[in-house]
């Protein structure tokens, strides 16, 4: 029998079986589900590390470079690409789609480790690691504004209470929080008046290190016991940064104010948020694939 005697010689049955085949793909239409970016989990790890105050030239030679030559080593590494920019580095890995992502993730940590004794002793945080993926975008952008308090004080709110408390939600994979960057104390020297004071920059800037460390400073024992001597050398306000002494001599000292202006800035001053025209620290909010 040939495949056009069935609808010959059954028009009821086969008008019957189509119909239930249109009724059941309608219904099954409007139940599938529907993303306007649909799920596609690459193995991908991103690495980032930052060094306020230095050119991309030097971040790609002393950071980037030795970073890149630690991770190239990881098997089943397809693609890596990186970007320097003024005081960070962005390095973006992208494994093999058969290669475990926890697994990668734990061979870039260790790399990343390993890398450590190449990387500049002044970074102020070690090199982060946190897989990503490119088909995902923020759900979500809250804008935090005050009139009360600085776009600083609402940043070091949102990283340290709002970002980690929505990073506890159910269904949440991470928050990030971006629109301004942590405060810090941000120092100009004149070059005219360090020359004048006869000193050089890496004097200036060696003064500064040694200025502004917390190190041990031992301890005092006797028949009575022993005790811990703490101090905190670091520095927290403008007003005492402008006081540190840069040199010693005879007509007196030399402060660090005498050379330049210090004032209260953020780490990076280039980094900004707005919400309509006002000032706002943005909490970008990312959910996890299957929430």
């Amino acid at each position: 029998m040939e495949i056009s005697e069935l609808p010959i010689r059954r028009p009821v049955a086969v008008t019957l079986l189509a119909l239930g085949v249109l009724i059941f793909g309608l219904v099954a239409y409007r139940v599938l589900p529907v993303a306007p970016l649909p799920r596609v989990d690459f193995p991908m790890v991103q690495v980032s590390a930052s060094l306020p105050g230095a050119d991309p030239g030097t971040m790609a030679a002393t950071v980037a470079a030795p970073l890149e030559r630690r991770l190239g080593q990881i098997a089943g590494l397809e693609e890596m690409t990186s970007a320097s920019t003024v005081g960070g580095v962005n390095i973006t890995l992208q494994f093999d789609l058969a290669r475990d992502i926890r697994g990668a993730t734990k061979d870039v940590l260790a790399a990343i480790s390993a890398a450590r004794e190449d990387l500049p002793t002044n970074l102020p945080f070690p090199p982060s690691a946190r897989r990503v993926n490119p088909a995902d975008a923020p759900i979500m952008i809250l804008a935090l504004t005050s009139e009360q308090f600085s776009v600083a004080r609402l940043f070091e709110f949102a990283d340290g209470v709002v970002g980690q408390r929505i990073s506890q939600v159910a269904g949440v994979s991470q928050a990030n929080v971006a629109g301004a960057s942590r405060s810090a104390i941000r120092v100009r020297w004149n070059p005219a008046a360090v020359a004048l004071a006869g000193i050089g920059s890496e004097e200036v800037r060696g003064a500064i290190g040694q200025g502004n460390v917390a190190m041990a400073k031992g301890s005092l024992s006797g028949p009575w016991g022993q005790y811990g001597v703490e101090t905190n050398d670091q520095v927290a306000e403008a007003e005492a940064m402008a006081s540190l002494v840069v040199k010693q001599r005879a007509g007196g000292s030399v402060n660090l104010g005498q050379l330049g202006s210090v004032r209260e800035d953020f780490e990076n001053a280039r980094m900004a948020g707005w919400a309509g025209v006002t000032p706002a620290v943005l909490v970008a909010v990312y959910k996890q694939a299957d929430a």
